[in-house]
């Protein structure tokens, strides 16, 4: 059976490279960002972040554990990836907020972005956990936000070596090119990403046959609202 992620992938190819190649990522990795520009992007990344927790949380609480002791079965794996999922963004959130102290960053919010605002619309919309099919959705959402977001930072790492402006050596940029960068395309995030894919591919597997079409148009749907989400949070620049 053909890889659901690879299918996902190679749907819109033009759509997942805006969501994850935007200008600001450039110049993120150039050092060359105005700090405005980043504090906005982070102040609702924490709001995500946040959204994100409640989310995972939910997803939790939705998994069947069973009465017979399976060992390491499907449902254990999912929980022990939504276990692991939450505790990494209550990291993520941590070092939001020591990195933008050292940096003198800002990461207070007024108000929720429309990007927040329909990633939040996803996040209940697929926390809404009802048997295996159901479970494929949560999924793809978990997978399909961090494939991103693993892909454009990596996209924003590829510039790295050619921050040569005077303006890569302002404190908010140091952030980005020192601390930012480095951890959110680092071999672990990418280890991390590559755990949910193989998830993934075994809840698709597991699909059965007459619900599969049904399945495989729903998640490519929720496919294409997460690459317009995702381009719509960056930023203009």
């Amino acid at each position: 059976m053909a890889s659901l992620a690879q299918n996902l992938l190679e749907l819109d190819s033009p759509a997942f490279k805006r969501a994850t190649e935007a200008p600001f990522l450039e110049l993120a990795g150039k050092g060359e960002l105005e700090k405005e520009k980043l504090e906005v992007w982070l102040r609702q990344d924490r709001l995500y972040a946040q959204a994100y927790v409640k989310y995972a949380a939910r997803v939790i609480n939705g998994i069947d554990l069973g009465r017979e002791v399976e060992g390491k079965g499907l449902d254990d794996r999912l929980l022990d990836l939504f276990l692991d999922a939450l505790v990494n963004v209550r990291r993520e959130l941590k070092f939001f907020e020591d990195v933008s102290q050292r940096y003198e960053l800002d990461l207070s919010a007024k108000k929720e972005s429309v990007g927040v605002k329909r990633y939040k619309e996803l996040f209940v919309e697929c926390s809404r956990v009802v048997g295996r099919t159901m479970m494929l959705e949560a999924m793809v959402l978990l997978w399909g936000t961090e494939k991103c977001y693993l892909t454009a930072w990596s996209h924003a790492g590829s510039f790295l070596s050619t921050s040569a402006s005077s303006s890569s050596n302002a404190p908010h940029n140091l952030a980005l090119t020192k601390e930012f960068i480095p951890n959110w395309s680092s071999p672990e995030f990418s280890d991390f990403v590559q755990r949910i894919e193989v998830l993934l591919e075994e809840l698709w597997v597991n699909v059965p046959v007459e619900e599969r079409d049904g399945a495989k148009r729903r998640v490519e749907e929720l496919w294409g609202r997460i690459l317009e989400v995702e381009t719509e949070f960056w930023p203009e620049v």
